[in-house]
């Protein structure tokens, strides 16, 4: 959110999330969610409870994923290109 993407949540982890509140954002017009943890295998394994979670909420999911990246750690460059993937 610092380097200018908007509608973004930090999760901090997979424990607090659950089809519910995600189910919500769909009550509140969202339809889309793009998926963006780290590319480690904990970050995938985290993405992919996610996706099932959204899917329980009627959103569809896109899994933004680049191996060893870690999104906390994007330059702004790297964000702005980004930007122009997401909204394309």
């Amino acid at each position: 959110y610092d380097k200018g993407l908007t509608n973004v949540v930090c999760i901090f982890g997979t424990n607090n999330i659950n089809a519910a509140k995600l189910g919500n954002l769909y009550m509140r017009g969202a339809q889309t969610i793009d998926i963006f943890m780290d590319g480690d295998v904990a970050g995938q394994k985290a993405a992919a409870k996610i996706k099932e979670l959204c899917e329980q909420g009627q959103l569809l999911t896109r899994n933004i994923y680049k191996e060893g990246s870690d999104p906390g750690q994007l330059t702004q460059a790297q964000v702005t290109k980004l930007k122009e993937y997401l909204y394309a």
